[in-house]
């Protein structure tokens, strides 16, 4: 994303956040005797890379909101106005008001599903996000919204670890988005492209999926499984502490969680839970440091399989937390959102499949409000 330095602002969080989240999810693996193994559920690897990596902005709130707006009243801010750039207040709504959650706006079906061991996955994705932004505030700033359009390409691995399935995955993302609004009457954009924050993620098993192979893992009995993984964010996308809007978010995110898949018949429900942590930005923009509280996530599934790689699941998800500070002061903007989505998988042959989710919100507070859709490509292949 592009723009002068008053037109800088808010995080794009790259993989992050969100996620773009790229996982891979169920397939169904091609034998040499021509039987067919029931379809597994790959999204124990690293979340859309485009949940985990896209979107747009964290708060930070009311306190950087008053230490900002006092800039938007001065000359030097006003003639970047005049040069047709967004305000500096443009970016300093989008941090009070925040696009929310990221990082937990990514719903992934499937995640902790069964899956054999010694198998791959190149994943590529792409995401676009949308939506606006409620203003409450006295500066003269109004229409604000946000399109964000992401792309990943990530690579996935299982493998024995004490004896259980496990995985590991990396997602690097590009994003590439414009946020716009008017400023005392006249329509301002900024805009910003470039690589986000590298996502990196190892998920294990614990209960109902022992290490097998793929040969072994066609005589398993479907069973519940349970798992935990951590995925950690690394502050290596494009950042400008002289900007406001920004694609990394310039800070360390870690995100451990647990999941448990409980098949019934073609049916299947699955629930996760995690928590975000975040460090701080000790060069945010103005030479401030920013933090911002855990972000609590809860995701539940239910689904239906029609055939092999074949499924259909209903999301849904609901996080909170995730007060913002500036310099110490919270910005008393706790987080609340509520969202729902559909997922599907298709088979496409010769080891590929496809995936297309949509997503929206049901209530928000401080965040959330954004409509998504995304599609992922999967690759699978097993070692010789």
């Amino acid at each position: 994303m592009l723009a002068q330095h008053a037109s800088a602002g808010v995080n794009l969080p790259s993989a992050a956040s969100g996620r773009l989240g790229l996982w891979r999810w169920g397939t169904v693996l091609p034998l040499p005797s021509s039987k067919r193994m029931p379809t597994f559920s790959c999204g124990q690897a690293i979340r859309s890379a485009i949940g985990l990596g896209a979107l747009v902005l964290r708060g930070v709130g009311i306190a950087a909101a008053e230490k900002l707006g006092a800039l938007c009243s001065s000359g030097r801010v006003r003639s970047h106005l005049h040069s047709g750039s967004i305000a500096v207040a443009i970016a300093a709504i989008f941090i009070l008001c925040s696009a929310g959650g990221a990082l937990a706006q990514d719903m992934e079906p499937r995640a902790y599903s069964a899956v054999p061991i010694d198998t791959n996955f190149l994943i590529l994705g792409y995401r676009r996000i949308t939506g606006a932004v409620s203003l409450n505030t006295a500066l003269p700033v109004s229409n604000v919204r946000a399109s964000i359009n992401a792309g990943i390409v990530g690579y996935d691995r299982t493998f024995d670890l004490f004896g259980q399935a496990a995985s590991a995955a990396i997602v690097i993302p590009y994003l590439r988005g414009t946020i716009s609004g008017d400023v005392g009457g006249e329509g301002n954009k900024v805009a910003r492209k470039g690589l986000g924050d590298i996502a990196l993620r190892i998920t294990q098993n614990l209960i109902g999926n022992p290490a097998q192979t793929p040969v072994e893992f066609l005589r398993r009995a479907p069973t519940t499984t349970l798992g935990v993984g951590l995925t950690a964010l690394l502050p290596t996308g494009d950042y400008n502490s002289q900007h406001l809007i920004n694609i990394s978010t310039h800070r360390w995110t870690f995100y451990p969680e647990i999941g448990l898949s409980q098949p019934i018949g073609n049916w299947f429900v699955d629930g996760i839970a995690g928590v975000f942590v975040f460090t701080n930005n000790t060069d945010f923009f103005g030479g401030h440091v920013r933090g911002e509280d855990p972000l609590w996530v809860f995701q539940a599934h239910a689904g239906y399989n029609f055939g092999s790689d074949f499924w259909l699941a209903v999301d849904a998800m609901h996080y909170f937390g995730g007060t913002a500070s500036l310099d110490g002061v919270s910005a008393n903007n706790f987080q609340s959102v509520t969202r729902y989505g559909l997922t599907l998988s298709v088979p496409l042959g010769g080891g590929f499949s496809e995936k297309v989710s949509g997503g929206s919100w049901l209530t928000s507070r401080n965040g959330g409000a954004f409509d998504q859709i995304s599609l992922t490509l999967q690759y699978r292949w097993f070692d010789p």
